[in-house]
């Protein structure tokens, strides 16, 4: 993990409201997260309140009108989240081969501008390695 997605996470852990998720699209950065703000003996059952996510490539745009319906398609979800992006999750695809690519989660610059765009998300921190986007669901 990076200096700027340490401090990413130090910013997340010390600024989100209290119960508020936080979702992670990938398990390591999950792992990575955890283990940075709780240290390693939390043990997997721990509720810390930041959790894997399938977040869809493109994140979801060709198929749901914003984010907030991507990742709740079914109205489950009652309470804003925040969605973290690592620097590395937008390089991920690319650790494949060309013909696998399309069937791995992925985002580009198009996808990033819709997101900014979408009135169901707002970036509240960035540092060029960590993001995060609070996601309203409108509850």
């Amino acid at each position: 993990m990076t200096r700027r997605a340490l401090a990413g996470a130090e910013w997340l852990a010390e600024s989100r409201s209290p119960g508020q998720q936080a979702t992670v699209p990938s398990l390591s950065g999950l792992r990575t997260l955890q283990n940075f703000l709780y240290g390693t003996q939390t043990g997997r059952d721990r509720k810390i309140g930041i959790v894997r996510a399938k977040v869809p490539s493109g994140f979801g745009y060709e198929e749901y009108g914003s984010i907030a319906e991507a990742l709740n398609p079914d109205g489950e979800i009652r309470q804003d989240t925040y969605v973290v992006i690592l620097a590395r999750q937008k390089l991920w695809p690319f650790v494949f081969p060309e013909n696998v690519r399309p069937h791995v989660p992925h985002w580009d610059a198009d996808d990033l501008s819709l997101l900014g765009s979408d009135p169901t998300a707002g970036r509240v921190y960035s540092n060029g390695e960590f993001e995060v986007w609070e996601v309203s669901y409108g509850q």
